[in-house]
């Protein structure tokens, strides 16, 4: 009974998050808020192609380890992000 359960809700949770994928790719909007009842919702925000810097300088003392060395990081493609 409860793999049963757990198996429908893992479906559920799964079917709506495709639906709000597809939504996401098909949108002509730089945000969009998906919603399936009072239960479960999606938030996409647009990512444009370009570049930024990632990280911190090495000057940075109060930076941690795992935030060094700063790079640029390149998008070549725009995407959703939900």
């Amino acid at each position: 009974m409860r793999k049963t359960r757990i198996l429908l809700i893992l479906s559920v949770v799964a079917t709506v998050l495709l639906d709000c994928l597809f939504a996401c790719a098909h949108s002509s909007t730089n945000h969009l808020v998906l919603l399936d009842g009072d239960k479960l919702s999606l938030e996409c925000v647009w990512i444009a192609p370009g570049r930024f810097l990632m990280g911190s300088p090495a000057s940075d003392s109060y930076a941690a380890e795992n935030e060094k060395p700063q790079r640029e990081v390149r998008i070549e493609k725009g995407f959703f992000l939900g």
